[in-house]
């Protein structure tokens, strides 16, 4: 629920891009980060409970408030310039929960369809393929995703090092 006029019109906004959505199916709409600002992202910050995991760059809620603002006008600047990388985001932390011996297998094969995934988003872009197999892996080789590896060994409950 918005609490502030900033959150209200933000939400307004969210509320007439998922109308037009439900009316209009095939519209494809490429990127909602112009709606993320530092304001709206300073009243997210002070919504979330204090008391919430850190995320998968180990930050706490706390640490991540002790220079809040330099810190959302990193993260603006980063979504602007389109260098936050959410997908690498989910894939460590992926890993970090299920990396436990024996898991490598399935490991590598979540790693694998999220490569076959993101191909064929980065295709979904424009009415024509964008990517070829060869093209994205060059893509990949600049722009490498995590590898899939093993972060907690169950025999030594010691984690990887």
């Amino acid at each position: 629920m918005p609490d502030t006029e900033l959150e209200v019109g933000t939400w307004t906004k969210l509320a007439l891009i998922a109308q037009r959505a439900r009316e209009e199916p095939q519209c494809q709409f490429t990127s909602l980060a112009h709606l993320l600002d530092e304001r709206f992202l300073a009243a997210c910050y002070h919504r979330l409970g204090r008391d919430r995991a850190s995320g998968v760059d180990g930050v706490t809620w706390k640490e991540y408030g002790e220079h809040l603002d330099e810190n959302l006008r990193d993260l603006v600047t980063r979504m602007k310039a389109k260098r936050y990388k959410p997908l690498p985001a989910k894939l460590t932390g992926h890993y970090q929960y299920y990396g436990i011996s024996g898991n490598m297998r399935l490991l590598s094969r979540y790693y694998w369809r999220a490569i076959e995934l993101a191909m064929k988003w980065l295709n979904r872009r424009s009415q024509k393929r964008s990517f070829s197999w060869e093209s994205f892996e060059a893509y990949l080789k600049h722009y490498p995703l995590p590898t899939p590896r093993i972060v907690h060994k169950l025999n030594t409950l010691s984690p990887v090092r």
